[in-house]
Protein backbone atom coordinates (compact mmCIF):
# COMPACT_ATOMS: atom_id res chain seq x y z
CA UNK A 1 0.00 0.00 0.00
CA UNK A 2 1.46 3.55 -0.68
CA UNK A 3 2.12 5.79 1.56
CA UNK A 4 3.35 2.76 4.33
CA UNK A 5 7.50 1.61 3.91
CA UNK A 6 6.56 -1.38 6.26
CA UNK A 7 4.26 -3.18 3.86
CA UNK A 8 6.33 -2.56 0.59
CA UNK A 9 3.85 -3.05 -1.80
CA UNK A 10 3.04 -6.83 -0.44
CA UNK A 11 -0.49 -8.14 -0.69
CA UNK A 12 -2.20 -10.70 1.83
CA UNK A 13 -0.71 -13.44 -0.39
CA UNK A 14 2.76 -12.58 -0.02
CA UNK A 15 2.46 -12.65 4.04
CA UNK A 16 4.51 -15.47 5.56
CA UNK A 17 2.24 -17.94 7.09
CA UNK A 18 5.26 -19.76 8.27
CA UNK A 19 6.09 -16.80 10.19
CA UNK A 20 3.11 -16.04 12.65
CA UNK A 21 5.23 -12.92 14.18
CA UNK A 22 6.27 -11.44 11.21
CA UNK A 23 2.84 -11.96 9.62
CA UNK A 24 1.04 -10.33 12.41
CA UNK A 25 3.14 -7.40 11.85
CA UNK A 26 2.83 -7.24 8.28
CA UNK A 27 -1.15 -7.46 8.47
CA UNK A 28 -1.14 -4.90 11.07
CA UNK A 29 0.81 -2.63 8.25
CA UNK A 30 -1.68 -3.65 5.90
CA UNK A 31 -5.05 -2.96 7.70
CA UNK A 32 -3.46 0.63 8.92
CA UNK A 33 -3.00 1.29 5.24
CA UNK A 34 -6.60 0.50 4.21
CA UNK A 35 -7.51 2.56 6.72
CA UNK A 36 -5.09 5.56 5.57
CA UNK A 37 -6.52 4.77 1.94
CA UNK A 38 -10.12 4.80 3.04
CA UNK A 39 -9.79 8.21 4.99
CA UNK A 40 -8.36 9.75 1.85
CA UNK A 41 -11.14 8.42 -0.38
CA UNK A 42 -13.35 9.75 2.49
CA UNK A 43 -11.74 13.33 2.40
CA UNK A 44 -11.99 13.61 -1.13
CA UNK A 45 -15.27 12.45 -1.43
CA UNK A 46 -17.03 14.96 1.17
CA UNK A 47 -14.51 17.51 0.49
CA UNK A 48 -13.79 20.08 -2.94
CA UNK A 49 -11.24 22.75 -2.79
CA UNK A 50 -10.39 25.72 -4.28
CA UNK A 51 -6.68 25.30 -6.32
CA UNK A 52 -6.51 28.85 -5.88
CA UNK A 53 -6.97 29.78 -2.22
CA UNK A 54 -6.85 26.30 -0.81
CA UNK A 55 -9.53 26.59 1.74
CA UNK A 56 -12.36 24.00 1.52
CA UNK A 57 -15.24 25.52 -0.54
CA UNK A 58 -17.84 22.54 0.00
CA UNK A 59 -18.50 19.97 2.23
CA UNK A 60 -21.94 17.59 2.47
CA UNK A 61 -23.84 16.60 5.29
CA UNK A 62 -26.37 14.16 6.03
CA UNK A 63 -27.58 14.10 9.77
CA UNK A 64 -29.93 12.79 12.15
CA UNK A 65 -31.27 14.22 15.30
CA UNK A 66 -34.24 13.69 17.42
CA UNK A 67 -36.02 16.87 18.94
CA UNK A 68 -38.11 15.43 22.07
CA UNK A 69 -41.77 17.61 23.00
CA UNK A 70 -40.85 17.79 26.20
CA UNK A 71 -37.58 20.32 25.48
CA UNK A 72 -39.14 21.09 21.86
CA UNK A 73 -38.45 24.65 22.64
CA UNK A 74 -34.70 24.45 22.86
CA UNK A 75 -32.83 24.13 19.83
CA UNK A 76 -31.11 20.80 18.59
CA UNK A 77 -27.87 21.24 16.22
CA UNK A 78 -28.08 19.53 12.85
CA UNK A 79 -25.09 21.02 11.52
CA UNK A 80 -23.47 23.08 14.57
CA UNK A 81 -21.41 26.60 13.73
CA UNK A 82 -18.11 25.26 14.27
CA UNK A 83 -18.52 22.97 10.78
CA UNK A 84 -19.40 26.33 9.20
CA UNK A 85 -16.63 28.75 8.24
CA UNK A 86 -14.57 30.70 6.27
CA UNK A 87 -17.97 32.84 5.33
CA UNK A 88 -19.63 29.78 3.87
CA UNK A 89 -23.30 29.23 4.00
CA UNK A 90 -25.03 26.08 5.52
CA UNK A 91 -27.54 24.86 1.97
CA UNK A 92 -30.26 22.47 3.36
CA UNK A 93 -31.44 20.65 0.53
CA UNK A 94 -33.90 18.41 1.40
CA UNK A 95 -35.34 16.44 4.78
CA UNK A 96 -37.17 14.26 6.65
CA UNK A 97 -39.23 14.57 9.77
CA UNK A 98 -40.97 11.39 11.72
CA UNK A 99 -42.62 11.20 14.46
CA UNK A 100 -41.89 7.69 15.82
CA UNK A 101 -44.62 6.67 17.93
CA UNK A 102 -48.39 7.44 18.28
CA UNK A 103 -48.78 10.85 19.82
CA UNK A 104 -49.62 13.85 17.85
CA UNK A 105 -47.73 17.13 18.58
CA UNK A 106 -50.11 19.22 20.31
CA UNK A 107 -51.35 21.58 22.98
CA UNK A 108 -50.11 24.74 24.55
CA UNK A 109 -49.37 27.63 22.30
CA UNK A 110 -47.41 24.56 19.79
CA UNK A 111 -48.18 25.04 16.22
CA UNK A 112 -44.95 23.92 14.12
CA UNK A 113 -41.24 22.93 14.20
CA UNK A 114 -38.82 24.73 12.11
CA UNK A 115 -35.60 23.47 10.07
CA UNK A 116 -33.60 26.71 10.15
CA UNK A 117 -30.49 28.03 11.08
CA UNK A 118 -29.17 28.76 13.87
CA UNK A 119 -29.26 32.89 13.84
CA UNK A 120 -33.37 32.04 12.78
CA UNK A 121 -33.27 32.43 9.10
CA UNK A 122 -36.17 29.44 8.36
CA UNK A 123 -35.77 26.57 5.35
CA UNK A 124 -39.12 25.13 6.32
CA UNK A 125 -41.95 24.79 8.80
CA UNK A 126 -43.90 21.74 9.51
CA UNK A 127 -47.68 22.47 11.04
CA UNK A 128 -49.01 20.46 13.24
CA UNK A 129 -51.04 18.43 11.07
CA UNK A 130 -47.62 16.80 9.45
CA UNK A 131 -46.89 15.68 13.02
CA UNK A 132 -49.24 13.00 13.90
CA UNK A 133 -48.79 9.93 15.23
CA UNK A 134 -46.55 7.81 12.95
CA UNK A 135 -46.79 10.59 10.25
CA UNK A 136 -43.52 11.60 8.25
CA UNK A 137 -43.21 14.63 5.86
CA UNK A 138 -40.35 15.19 3.95
CA UNK A 139 -39.61 17.80 0.90
CA UNK A 140 -39.65 14.40 -1.28
CA UNK A 141 -43.68 14.14 -0.50
CA UNK A 142 -46.45 14.97 -3.59
CA UNK A 143 -49.30 17.51 -2.72
CA UNK A 144 -51.23 16.10 -0.53
CA UNK A 145 -49.89 12.42 -1.05
CA UNK A 146 -50.85 9.94 1.53
CA UNK A 147 -49.19 6.44 1.69
CA UNK A 148 -51.68 4.16 3.98
CA UNK A 149 -52.22 7.20 6.28
CA UNK A 150 -48.85 7.43 6.92
CA UNK A 151 -47.06 10.34 4.52
CA UNK A 152 -48.24 13.53 5.41
CA UNK A 153 -48.66 15.67 2.53
CA UNK A 154 -46.99 19.17 1.57
CA UNK A 155 -49.88 21.28 2.80
CA UNK A 156 -48.65 20.57 6.16
CA UNK A 157 -45.56 22.42 5.09
CA UNK A 158 -45.15 26.22 5.37
CA UNK A 159 -41.88 27.60 3.27
CA UNK A 160 -41.95 31.21 5.13
CA UNK A 161 -38.81 31.91 3.69
CA UNK A 162 -38.58 30.71 0.33
CA UNK A 163 -35.50 32.13 -0.70
CA UNK A 164 -33.39 29.71 1.46
CA UNK A 165 -34.44 26.07 0.76
CA UNK A 166 -36.78 26.38 -2.74
CA UNK A 167 -34.75 29.30 -4.28
CA UNK A 168 -30.78 27.30 -3.00
CA UNK A 169 -29.68 30.59 -1.52
CA UNK A 170 -28.80 29.01 1.64
CA UNK A 171 -28.65 30.25 5.20
CA UNK A 172 -26.36 32.93 7.19
CA UNK A 173 -22.71 33.27 6.41
CA UNK A 174 -20.85 30.91 9.51
CA UNK A 175 -24.22 29.71 10.97
CA UNK A 176 -25.34 26.23 11.12
CA UNK A 177 -28.45 24.48 11.07
CA UNK A 178 -30.76 23.42 13.70
CA UNK A 179 -34.23 22.30 14.37
CA UNK A 180 -36.92 23.90 17.07
CA UNK A 181 -40.38 24.02 17.77
CA UNK A 182 -42.22 27.55 18.17
CA UNK A 183 -43.46 26.81 21.86
CA UNK A 184 -43.95 23.93 24.51
CA UNK A 185 -46.37 21.05 23.47
CA UNK A 186 -48.26 18.86 26.11
CA UNK A 187 -47.83 15.82 24.03
CA UNK A 188 -46.00 14.67 21.27
CA UNK A 189 -43.47 11.56 20.39
CA UNK A 190 -40.08 11.96 19.66
CA UNK A 191 -39.62 12.94 16.06
CA UNK A 192 -36.47 11.83 13.82
CA UNK A 193 -35.10 14.80 11.84
CA UNK A 194 -33.24 14.07 9.12
CA UNK A 195 -31.54 17.04 6.88
CA UNK A 196 -28.82 17.03 4.28
CA UNK A 197 -27.35 19.47 1.80
CA UNK A 198 -24.21 20.94 1.86
CA UNK A 199 -21.40 23.68 3.29
CA UNK A 200 -20.38 26.30 0.74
Amino acid sequence: MAGDPAFDGETIADLDVDNVAEGATKLKHLNNAVRENISCLQTSFAVEHDNDTGKHTKTFFHETVQLTSAAASTPVNIVPDTDVTDDRKCYCTGFLIYNSGVTAWSGGSFTNVSIQDTSGVVFVRVKTNGLQGGDYITIASNINAVDDGNLAGTSNLNYTDTAPLLKGEGGTANKGLQVVANALPTAGTTLYVTAWGFIY
